[in-house]
C-alpha cells in the first residue's frame, strides 16, 4: 500500500466528517461500523477500506453522485506494479490527493489505451500542476505497463544532455560510439514496456525531435511529457493542462445558498493546504463565519486565476492573517492578475509573476537576500550550501570543507531562515527518492527563474555565481579523495546529487573567465563521471577546461590530460588516449612532476597494452610506473601502476610474475581501504589463478569480486566478472551440467555486454569464440544459443546464486 495515498486518503475522510458535521462516534452509527475502525483510518493505522466498508462510510457521510464516486475512487487500492515490472526510481510520494482533475486522468488513459498515441506533452502554464498530474497518471497506469521512469528535466540546462541522462536513468552506460546512443536506447525501450515521464522539458525543445524519433520507434513503450509549451512534432498528442476552474465570488456570497467547498476543485486546495498550518480554519457553510470565509476563499482563488501554485503560496500565510488579511493584502498590493499578465514578460512570469513576488514582497529584507541568493542552486542545496551561498562572506575555494561533519560551524540564523522561507512554501524540502544522502532543499522552478531574475535585477548575480562555484569546487574535491576509501559509493552518490550545481557552476565559471575554478572543478567530477559512464558529457568538459588551463598548476594541467587519456580509450580511441599519455608525460618529465610521469607511464602502458604484439613494452612501462610512483607515497597509484604490470605479465604468460604483482597492487588498495578498487584485482588474480590450475582459488576470488561489483553498482567490471566466472564453470565445473553453467553465466555476461554496450577488442572476440568452440560441437549451436539466451534472462539474484552454487574440481577440460 502507498504511504502517500493512505495518508490522502485519511486527510480526506477527517475533512469530509468534520464538513458534515459529524464526530468520529455519530459517523461510526450512521455508516453501521465500529468507532475504531473510523479512528484507525483516519489515524492512518489501518490500510485503506474495504469496498463495502467504503460504501458504508459514503453512506454514513451523505454523499451522492460524483462526489460519491470520487470517494469510492480515493478508497480502492491503488494497482501495484507486476512481479517482473522494471521500477527504476520510485515515483514522488505527493503529499495530498489530486483536486480537480478527473477530465484529464481520463483524457491521458484514454490516449495510452490506442496504440498510436506513444508520446503525450501534458502543456500548461508554470505551476497550473502538470507535474502532480503526470504523477498521478503514472500511479495509475503502472499496473498497466512494465514499469515507470520518472525523470526531473528541470536542472538541465543543454539540450544535448536529455538523452545522454534517459540512458542514465535507464542504466544504459556510455562507452563506445556516442552516435550509437540513441539506436541503443530504442533497442532497450523496444524490449519493455515502460512509461517514461519526462518533466519540464519546455527549456530543452531541441532535444524534441529526438524523443519523438524514439517514440516512434518504440512500440511497447510510452512517453509522458510536461512542458509549458507543445514539443511540435509529429507523432504528439497534446492535452492542455487549465487552471482549476474559477470560482465566482458572488456566487458564493450568496448566504441564502448552500454551498460546499468540495464543490470547486480551487477552493478545496486552498482549505487543505492552509489547514496543514491552521487547523481551526473555519469553512463550514452551516456557520456565518464559515460562509464569509467561503467567499474571502472564493475570490482569493478568482483572483488567482485558479492557478494551483499561486493559491497554495496564498493559503501557506494562513498561519499568520485572515482569509480576509490575504485578500486585503492581494488587492493593495495591486499586482497584475493572471490575465492581465503583460504581453511582453516571459510566459512564465505572465502566469506566476504576480503570486510569486506577493509572496516575495512580505520577506523582510533578510529573507529576501537569502531567497535571491538560494536562487542559483540549479539541483537543490543543503543547509551547509546555503549557509555559504547566502552569507557575506567570500570564502576561499582552498578553504577545507568536510563531508563527514558538514554541520560543524552552521550558524542558527541560516538553518532559521531557510525553515522560515519553507514554511512559506518558498522553498521545500526535497523528498526525490534519489536524494538518501542529507537533507536537502530546493524551489519550485517558476519560483527558482523569478528568483533569479531578482538577482540579477540587483546586481548581486556575479558575486553570488563566485561564491556557489567556489562552494563546489572545495565539496567536490573533497568528495573526491573520500571515493578512494571506505564506502566510496556513499560520497559518489553525494556528488552525484549535485551534479547540476556542478554543471551550473562549470558553466560559470568558463563563461566568467574564472578558468582555475574551471580547471579544478573539473578534475574533481572526472572520477563520478567514468564510474558513472557518462563519457560523452565527459569529454566534451574536459576538452574545453584544457584550452584554458595555462593558468593552472602543473598538478591540474597533468590530471586533465590523464583524465582526457582515460575518456579517449573508454570510447576506443587509442590513437588519443596515447597522443594524451605522452602529454601527459611531457609535462612530468619538464616541469619536475614525478606523479604526472608515473601516470603518464602507466597511461601509456594501457594504451600499448590494447597491441598483442607489444606486451613485453606494455609491461617494460609499467614497471617504470610502479618505479616511480612507489617513493612517492599515493597507494592509488602505485596501485595501479602493480596491477597494470601484472595483467601484462599475464597476457604474456608469467603467471607467478602476474599473481605477484597483482597481490601488491592488491594490498595497496585494501591499505588504503577503497573496496572498489579491490575489486579490479580480484578480477584479474581470478584469471592468474586459473590458468595456474587453481580452481577453488580462482572461484571464490571472483566470487567475492562479484560481491563488491554488485555493492558498488560497476557493471563494467560485472562484465569481466561473469566471464571469469563462465571460464571457470566451463574449465572446470564439477556439477551435473558444467556447460549448462557455464553458457548460462556467459548469457549473464552477454545481457550486460549488450546492455551498457561495453565494447571488446577483437582479441577477446575471437578469445570467446575460441571457448565456445569446444561446446558448439559437442552440443550443437542450437542448444549453445538456447543456453546463452536463457543466462541472458537471469535476474541478477538468481545469476548471484548461480555463481554461489557452483562446484569444482581440479581436472582441467
Amino acid at each position: 500500500m502507498n504511504s502517500g495515498d493512505q495518508r490522502a486518503f485519511a486527510a480526506l475522510l477527517r475533512r469530509l466528517r468534520i464538513a458534515a458535521g459529524l464526530t468520529q462516534q455519530e459517523l461510526a452509527e450512521r455508516a453501521g461500523i465500529s468507532v475504531r475502525s473510523v479512528s484507525d483510518l483516519e489515524r492512518v493505522v489501518n490500510e485503506r477500506p474495504r469496498r463495502d466498508t467504503a460504501q458504508m462510510l459514503a453512506a454514513g457521510l451523505g454523499l451522492s453522485g460524483a462526489e460519491r464516486e470520487r470517494f469510492l475512487d480515493a478508497a480502492r487500492r491503488r494497482p501495484r506494479s507486476t512481479p517482473g515490472s522494471s521500477i527504476y526510481a520510485p515515483l514522488p510520494e505527493p503529499a495530498t490527493a489530486l483536486l480537480g482533475r478527473a477530465f484529464e486522468i481520463q483524457a491521458i488513459e484514454d490516449a495510452f489505451a490506442t496504440d498510436n498515441v506513444r508520446l503525450l506533452t501534458l502543456t500548461g502554464p508554470g505551476g497550473v500542476g502538470k507535474t502532480r498530474l503526470a504523477i498521478e497518471a503514472a500511479r495509475l497506469l503502472a499496473g498497466r505497463s512494465g514499469g515507470v521512469l520518472f525523470l526531473r528535466l528541470d536542472g538541465l540546462t543543454d539540450p544535448a544532455l536529455v538523452l545522454p541522462t534517459l540512458a542514465g536513468a535507464l542504466q544504459l552506460l556510455e562507452i563506445g560510439d556516442a552516435g550509437s546512443l540513441p539506436e541503443r536506447i530504442a533497442a532497450h525501450l523496444e524490449q519493455q514496456e515502460l512509461l517514461i515521464v519526462l518533466d519540464n522539458l519546455e527549456h530543452l525543445l531541441a532535444a524534441a525531435g529526438d524523443l519523438a524519433d524514439l517514440a516512434g520507434r518504440s512500440s511497447q513503450s510510452r512517453f509522458l511529457v510536461t512542458s509549458r509549451e507543445s514539443l511540435r512534432v509529429s507523432g504528439e498528442h497534446v492535452i492542455p493542462v487549465p487552471p482549476l476552474p474559477r470560482p465566482d465570488p458572488a456566487t458564493w456570497h450568496m448566504t441564502e445558498r448552500e454551498t460546499d467547498a468540495r464543490q470547486s476543485p480551487a477552493i478545496d486546495l486552498f482549505i487543505q493546504r492552509a489547514r496543514t498550518i491552521r487547523p481551526d480554519l473555519t469553512t463550514a457553510a452551516e456557520t456565518a463565519d464559515g460562509r464569509a470565509n467561503l467567499a474571502v476563499i472564493a475570490e482569493i482563488c478568482h483572483r488567482l486565476d485558479g492557478l494551483p501554485l499561486a493559491i497554495e503560496l496564498a493559503a501557506a500565510q494562513a498561519q499568520v492573517l485572515s482569509p480576509a488579511a490575504i485578500l486585503a493584502l492581494l488587492k493593495d498590493a495591486m499586482l497584475p492578475l493572471f490575465a492581465a499578465g503583460g504581453r511582453d514578460q516571459p510566459p512564465r512570469f505572465q502566469t506566476m509573476d504576480a503570486a510569486i513576488d506577493w509572496s516575495y514582497s512580505l520577506l523582510p529584507d533578510n529573507e529576501r537576500v537569502l531567497f535571491r541568493a538560494l536562487s542559483v542552486f540549479a539541483a537543490g542545496f543543503t543547509l551547509p550550501a546555503a549557509a555559504v551561498i547566502g552569507g557575506a562572506a567570500d570564502p576561499s575555494p582552498d578553504e577545507p570543507f568536510d563531508p563527514q561533519q558538514p554541520m560543524r560551524g552552521l550558524d542558527l540564523q541560516t538553518i532559521g531562515a531557510v525553515a522560515t522561507l519553507v514554511r512559506k512554501h518558498l522553498l521545500v524540502e526535497d523528498t526525490s527518492p534519489s536524494n538518501d544522502v542529507t537533507t536537502r532543499f530546493r524551489m519550485l522552478e517558476p519560483i527558482r527563474l523569478f528568483g533569479l531574475d531578482r538577482l540579477r535585477e540587483t546586481g548581486e548575480e556575479p558575486p553570488v555565481r563566485r561564491r556557489h562555484a567556489r562552494f563546489f569546487v572545495r565539496l567536490a574535491e573533497a568528495l573526491d579523495a573520500l571515493t578512494f576509501g571506505p564506502d566510496p559509493e556513499v560520497w559518489l552518490r553525494q556528488e552525484e546529487t549535485d551534479l547540476d550545481n556542478v554543471r551550473a557552476a562549470l558553466d560559470w565559471a568558463l563563461a566568467a573567465g574564472e578558468y582555475d575554478l574551471t580547471v579544478r572543478l573539473t578534475n574533481a567530477v572526472a572520477q563520478l563521471w567514468e564510474i558513472r559512464g557518462m563519457v560523452s558529457e565527459a569529454r566534451g568538459r574536459v576538452s574545453r577546461a584544457i584550452t584554458v588551463d595555462s593558468s593552472s598548476i602543473p598538478a591540474s594541467r597533468w590530471f586533465l590530460r590523464f583524465w582526457a587519456g582515460t575518456f579517449a580509450f573508454d570510447r576506443g580511441d587509442v590513437a588519443e588516449a596515447m597522443r594524451w599519455a605522452r602529454e601527459l608525460l611531457a609535462i612530468g618529465e619538464t616541469l619536475g612532476e614525478p606523479l604526472a610521469a608515473g601516470a603518464g607511464f602507466a597511461a601509456l602502458s594501457r594504451a600499448t597494452g590494447v597491441f598483442a604484439d607489444r606486451h613485453e613494452e606494455a609491461a617494460d612501462l609499467a614497471r617504470r610506473a610502479v618505479a616511480t610512483f612507489e617513493p612517492l607515497g599515493h597507494d592509488e597509484w602505485t596501485a595501479w601502476g602493480w596491477t597494470r604490470l601484472g595483467i601484462e605479465d599475464h597476457l604474456l604468460g608469467r603467471l607467478e610474475d602476474a599473481r605477484a604483482s597483482l597481490l601488491k597492487g592488491m594490498e595497496t588498495r585494501q591499505r588504503k581501504g577503497c573496496e572498489g578498487c579491490v575489486a579490479y584485482s580480484l578480477v584479474s588474480l581470478g584469471a592468474v589463478s586459473a590458468d595456474l590450475g587453481e580452481p577453488v582459488s580462482a572461484l571464490d576470488t571472483y566470487r567475492e569480486s562479484l560481491r563488491l561489483t554488485i555493492k558498488h553498482e560497476n557493471q563494467a567490471l560485472m562484465l569481466a566478472v561473469l566471464l571469469g566466472l563462465a571460464d571457470v564453470a566451463w574449465q572446470f565445473g564439477a556439477g551435473a551440467e558444467p556447460e549448462r553453467d557455464a553458457l548460462l553465466l556467459f548469457g549473464a555476461a552477454e545481457a550486460v555486454w549488450r546492455r551498457h554496450d561495453l565494447g571488446r577488442r577483437r582479441a577477446a572476440l575471437d578469445a570467446i569464440a575460441r571457448w565456445q568452440l569446444p561446446m558448439r560441437e559437442a552440443l550443437g549451436d542450437e542448444a549453445v544459443d538456447g543456453k546463452i539466451g536463457e543466462g541472458m534472462l537471469l535476474a541478477r539474484d538468481e545469476v548471484v546464486a548461480l555463481a554461489n552454487d557452483l562446484q569444482v574440481s581440479a581436472r582441467r577440460r
